[in-house]
């Protein structure tokens, strides 16, 4: 693909996905992003089938690259705007690899402003041979950032747990235990009710 020229993309309901390398998105415009929310691939772990795909590298390099799709979020994010990563830990040949820490510790330009953790009740089981894991894979976190150090209008609710129905009721089905509402708030410092 040719520099400036515009992936492949899908429009939908007023939004625009492209089909493209996201560390360099010139076809998107400065400051146009009021939330950009994203899962970076895996290192080491799965062939997404690209050449010269992020991931299929060291650690290091891959952590580079993944600087470079931050400052391009950085470079498209309004200065109100918040960007959430999804993030979890990987374990490689016995190490351990602290994914959100480190790619907290490398970044160049967002301030983290907030750090929830989202568990994964029905993650793979581990065998019993690989004790060292046994929560791997059972949480993920999801860092919020944001440009100004948290001087943003957007303030998340705290989460609650909610009960979880009784089986066999009608409740039972649709409900989440966990639900996290954002809201935007025209009253900046004041939390929303």
């Amino acid at each position: 693909m040719a520099k400036n020229e515009t992936p492949d993309c899908i429009k939908t309901r007023g939004q625009t996905v492209f089909f493209g390398d996201s560390r360099s998105v010139p076809y998107i415009k400065d400051k146009s992003a009021d939330l950009i929310m994203t899962s970076p691939p895996y290192w080491n772990l799965k062939n997404y089938g690209h050449e010269g795909q992020i991931g299929h590298s060291e650690y290091g390099e891959y952590l580079e690259d993944l600087n470079r799709v931050w400052d391009e979020c950085y470079r498209v994010a309004k200065d109100d705007c918040l960007f959430v990563l999804n993030v979890g830990n990987r374990r490689h040949k016995k190490k351990y690899y602290p994914l959100g820490f480190d790619i907290r510790a490398k970044m160049r330009k967002w301030e983290l402003w907030d750090s929830l953790i989202w568990y994964i009740p029905n993650a793979l089981p581990q065998p019993n041979s690989y004790m060292e894991r046994l929560f791997d894979n059972k949480y993920e976190f999801l860092l919020v950032f944001t440009k100004n150090g948290g001087d943003s209008d957007y303030l998340p609710q705290a989460p609650r747990a909610q009960q979880i129905p009784r089986r066999g009721s009608a409740k039972a089905q649709d409900e989440l235990p966990w639900k996290v509402h954002w809201e935007h708030n025209t009253n900046p410092g004041v939390p929303p009710a």
